[in-house]
């Protein structure tokens, strides 16, 4: 994880960013010799990750240069349907319907031709995300997608199998997804989600995957 150098975050809740991570990176706890990091995300999950930073004690305010310097980090606030060259990658963000307090966003991910759409946490996309795949002339040759409800659950800010297979649907008549796109469910709750084998079993049905720990795409 230490050679890890870009970090597009999605948002601040603490099942997507723990700031003891972050914490390591200063000096007394050894935190040296590891490359820079840069990192991605809306001003709003900035300033709330920067809380959850300073609450551990040991960083008073990383959005700081000071204490990136510190921390050997480096951070670059985004805004929606902003493309960004990162490396050897372009990344642009998209709006997410999840926790719109930090400005959620989405990402898709482009090196050379091969371009990927981490769409986690999300309810049903907004429809200003669809336009933002037409006018950015997109089309996703892997989607991860959330998942995090099963079959006839409702919920809110996160998407159930039911609307999961309509955002599918909607890719494909919008010819977003290349002629062999994989799909892919993540997020995955115990609330309707049958175990892993059986939601397999439906998802294969329908033409998606169900992701799983330790997967290499």
């Amino acid at each position: 994880m230490a050679d890890v150098r870009y970090l597009l975050q999605t948002h601040s809740h603490s099942d997507h960013f723990d700031p003891q991570i972050f914490t390591t990176r200063v000096p007394e706890y050894k935190g040296v010799n590891t490359p820079r990091l840069q990192v991605y995300a809306s001003a709003r999950t900035l300033a709330k990750m920067a809380e959850m930073v300073k609450g551990e004690g040991y960083v008073d305010n990383f959005l700081k240069p000071t204490e990136q310097a510190r921390m050997n980090l480096e951070i670059f606030p985004v805004k929606p349907f902003e493309s960004l060259k990162i490396g050897n990658y372009e990344a642009i963000a998209f709006p997410s319907d999840h926790d719109t307090t930090v400005e959620s966003l989405l990402w898709a991910v482009t090196e050379n031709d091969f371009t990927l759409f981490y769409g986690t946490d999300t309810d049903t996309l907004p429809d200003e995300t669809w336009k933002g795949f037409q006018e950015k002339n997109l089309k996703f040759n892997v989607v991860v997608l959330d998942h995090a409800y099963g079959p006839g659950v409702d919920s809110s800010g996160h998407l159930n199998a039911d609307r999961f297979v309509q955002q599918i649907r909607r890719m494909k008549e919008e010819e977003l997804l290349t002629d062999h796109a994989r799909i892919l469910a993540t997020h995955i709750s115990h609330e309707g989600n049958p175990p892993h084998a059986e939601l397999s079993e439906y998802a294969a049905r329908i033409g998606y995957e169900v992701a799983y720990d330790g997967l290499m795409i």
